[in-house]
């Protein structure tokens, strides 16, 4: 029997046995035994080989999903906030703005993600937010202008905004309201343009009748007018120096 300790196939057991090295009643007990035996694994490396392949495959689908996704927390623009969400308790929201002490973290917190940054008609990337001066865009022509993490002045520049001043005065109100509620000016300078000086009335800028501008510094608000009613109310800190 020494003669079949390497046989591995049946094939080779019946060539022994043809060639007389194995009578036929060891051919019948060996081909037995072998059919009884667990097969050779003959294909293990390469069964081993594509398991590896698919954990490889699996794992590196894993990962770069794993990326993608990151990329797009670091990189996705959040969502603005709804017009239903920002005006939801707007008046209170206002009320709980201290302006002289709120930065850009309490804004959004406040009202909400803003629909843009911007100055003038640039749209400022959020990535180089705060910056030198730019304004938060919300709904309802509600702006804040910003100096790097601080506030100059809320600004109020439609009616669809449920904002009033001292509880009288809106936009749209006009200008014998505006002047009933914060007082008459120092002086009125008719026809000419602005020059920015506190508590004076500017009335009919540039021969344009009706375009108005008052700045009360002493109640923190500045008004704009057009066709003697209010157009824009700018509600300022108190140490607003025109930003």
């Amino acid at each position: 029997m020494e003669n079949v300790s390497n046989v591995s196939s049946e094939e080779e057991l019946l060539q022994l046995r043809n060639e007389g090295k194995i009578n036929d009643e060891e051919y019948e007990e060996l081909l037995d035994a072998m059919r009884k035996s667990p097969p050779t694994n003959s294909r293990g490396p390469a069964t081993i080989f594509r398991k590896h392949l698919l954990w490889v495959s699996v794992t590196a689908v894993a990962v770069l999903a794993a990326a993608i996704l990151l990329l797009m927390v670091i990189f996705s623009k959040p969502a603005p906030v709804t017009l239903e969400e920002f005006r939801h308790n707007f008046p209170e929201k206002v009320a709980s703005l201290n302006i002289d002490t709120a930065n850009l973290d309490d804004v959004i917190r406040i009202f909400g993600e803003p629909i843009d940054y911007v100055w003038g008609r640039q749209v400022i990337d959020r990535a180089k937010i705060p910056a030198d001066r730019y304004c938060i865009k919300y709904p309802d022509d509600v702006h804040l202008f910003m100096r790097w993490d601080s506030i100059v002045e809320l600004r109020f520049e439609s009616p669809a905004a449920d904002y009033v001043f001292r509880d009288k005065i809106r936009v749209g109100s006009s200008l014998d309201e505006v002047l009933e509620v914060v007082g008459q000016p120092a002086e009125t300078i008719e026809g000419e343009q602005i020059g920015w000086v506190n508590n004076v009335l500017y009335k009919n800028i540039e021969g344009k009748k009706g375009y108005c501008y008052y700045h009360r510094p002493d109640q923190n608000v500045r008004f704009f007018f057009m066709n003697y009613k209010v157009k824009a109310i700018y509600v300022t800190r108190s140490d607003y120096n025109g930003g």
